[in-house]
Parts: structure tokens; C-alpha cells; sequence
């Protein structure tokens, strides 16, 4: 199980680092493609049609990508007071029992996910000819991370080296 566990560690931090340079990437995207819409339009008097939509499609993507960093730090907000005030096996049952939660639901939303983001596949973007498809992706994309991320949190509390929100894994 530790074995285990440490491998998992080691894949989760090399996802979630590829995530943080994946969300810098999009940031200097979103960046270069507003400051263009916003050239053209006053500047040139021209304004460019697609800008807007595809920045809001970068922005979508940087929110399920920078969400996966902020799972695998444990930053995502969370009331802790329960789980803080019980010490002992009541608090690692308790915690045990979030992951748990948190694996069934991402591995819902995750499957879901792929059926949404499959179905549109038909569909494009109104101002450019991009399959819907890549924007819904990044729905199952983040839930798979928070899946890894909730198995080894869940894996943490069962071989007793659960760590706390907020702090650095």
C-alpha cells in the first residue's frame, strides 16, 4: 500500500506540474489574445470577431487546469472544523469518509463528463471552427485530476500520513 501510495505521489506532482507551466501557458494566451482584440477594436478600428470567444474558452480551461493544481496543494476551499475538532480514528474515519465522497463524485462527473463533452462534438464555436468538444473536455480533464488526487488523499489516511488542507504535499 505504501508503495503504492508513493508512486501515486510522484504521478499526482508531476500532473499537477504540468498543470501549473499548462495554466502560466494559458495565462500568457488569454493575455495575448484580449490585449489583440483590444488592438484591433481601437486601435485599428477593426475589431476582431473570435477574441472574445476564445479567450472565454482559454479561461474556461484555465479554471479546470488551475483547479487540479489547487487540489493536489490542498487549497481548494474546504470546511475543516469536524474533521479538526475529532482527533484520533474518528477524525481519520472522517476524513477518509471526504475522500471517499470526493472519489464518487468525480468519478461521476468525470464519466458524465466525456458523454457531454463527446456529444458536442457536432457542435463548433460561433465565430471560428473549433468542435465545442475541446472546450467541454476540460470538465472530465479536471475531474480526472481530482480523482487522482482524492485516491491518494483517501490512500494518506488509510497508511496514517494524512496531511491537512492548505498544507504543501
Amino acid at each position: 500500500m505504501d508503495r503504492l501510495l508513493r508512486y501515486l505521489r510522484v504521478f499526482n506532482k508531476g500532473i499537477a506540474g504540468t498543470a501549473l507551466v499548462a495554466s502560466g501557458t494559458l495565462v500568457a494566451i488569454i493575455t495575448i489574445v484580449v490585449a489583440a482584440g483590444v488592438f484591433w477594436r481601437y486601435v485599428l478600428n477593426d475589431s476582431l470577431s473570435w477574441t472574445e470567444e476564445l479567450a472565454r474558452y482559454l479561461l474556461i480551461w484555465l479554471a479546470a487546469v488551475g483547479s487540479i493544481v489547487a487540489m493536489h496543494r490542498r487549497q481548494h476551499i474546504a470546511i475543516d472544523i469536524l474533521p479538526d475538532m475529532v482527533t484520533g480514528l474518528g477524525g481519520r474515519a472522517i476524513r477518509l469518509l471526504i475522500a471517499l465522497v470526493i472519489i464518487l463524485t468525480c468519478a461521476v462527473m468525470t464519466y458524465f463528463g466525456w458523454i457531454l463533452a463527446w456529444n458536442a462534438w457536432g457542435q463548433t464555436a460561433s465565430s471560428f471552427y473549433l468542435p465545442l468538444f475541446y472546450t467541454t473536455a476540460a470538465i472530465p480533464v479536471a475531474t480526472t485530476g481530482f480523482l487522482l488526487m482524492a485516491i491518494e488523499q483517501a490512500l494518506d489516511v488509510i497508511c496514517g500520513e494524512e496531511l491537512h488542507s492548505g498544507e504543501a504535499v
